[in-house]
């Protein structure tokens, strides 16, 4: 989900239009076969997470940055708790 800043004619209003902020919710299931010491398991664990952050429209670059935060099934992964991250994308 995002959400559109209101704009004004004014160049501070464009540049605003192409800030978009939004929150990203993940969802899903994965099979964990083995356990912490190695023995198999094979039991189906549900993992979820969710995201926010701030998305910049330009005309040939986008730029992403926000902060992601592992809400459930982080210890079958062996992930960190929360994590910053920074795209860069260029259109041509």
């Amino acid at each position: 989900m995002s959400y559109i800043l209101p704009s004004s004619e004014g160049k501070t209003g464009q540049f605003m239009y192409k800030i978009r902020p939004y929150v990203e919710a993940d969802l899903g299931k994965v099979r964990n076969n083995y356990n912490g010491y190695g023995v198999k398991k094979g039991k189906i664990t549900t993992l979820s997470s969710y995201s926010l952050g701030v998305r910049y429209y330009g005309e040939k670059i986008t730029l992403d940055t926000g902060i992601s935060k592992t809400d459930k099934g982080r210890n079958f992964t062996k992930a960190e708790s929360h994590r910053g991250y920074v795209t860069v994308s260029a259109t041509f």
